[in-house]
């Protein structure tokens, strides 16, 4: 069975928009000159990209963690100033979710972590791509290399 191929695109990463094509960008073709050449630039490229996008969730995660803080202050000191008791756990926890921005940031951050985990699943296979280059290009010279005749 032949294996499908699959587009993968990303913005906002780096300044101009990330095209991958699975199919032609892993696949090892004859040339293993140029394969040995690319071969650890590819996987360096989509490795520094999987940093960044891991980067990119951490600093949502964080104001969105900060929201939350910022959030449940506000309601504290709200209820406080009305001469209300504070919200139990429970009801805190139910009153930061029930804001809108809640569900945005959630949504945010489920779309970060899927594309940090596609980047990382991306690079793991450059270099999967890179160490099958080496072992093909060793292979080659190894098929090349005059045999000496035993004394």
């Amino acid at each position: 069975m032949m294996a499908r191929d699959l587009r993968y695109e990303l913005e906002g990463l780096i300044p101009e928009k990330v095209q991958l094509r699975l199919r032609k960008d892993l696949k090892i073709s004859e040339d293993i000159d140029t394969e040995v050449d690319h071969a650890a630039v590819n996987f360096g490229y989509f490795a520094i990209l999987s940093e960044k996008a891991d980067t990119r969730y951490h600093k949502v995660k964080f104001s969105f963690e900060a929201w939350i803080a910022e959030t449940e202050a506000k309601a504290f000191r709200k209820r406080q100033a009305a001469g209300e008791k504070p919200f139990t756990a429970d009801q805190m926890k139910a009153h930061v979710r029930s804001d809108p921005k809640y569900r945005g940031f959630q949504m945010k951050l489920i779309e970060l972590d899927e594309q940090k985990r596609i980047l990382k699943v991306i690079a793991k296979a450059f270099e999967l791509k890179k160490d099958m280059v080496q072992t093909k290009a060793s292979n080659r010279r190894s098929e090349i290399r005059p045999t000496l005749p035993s004394k």
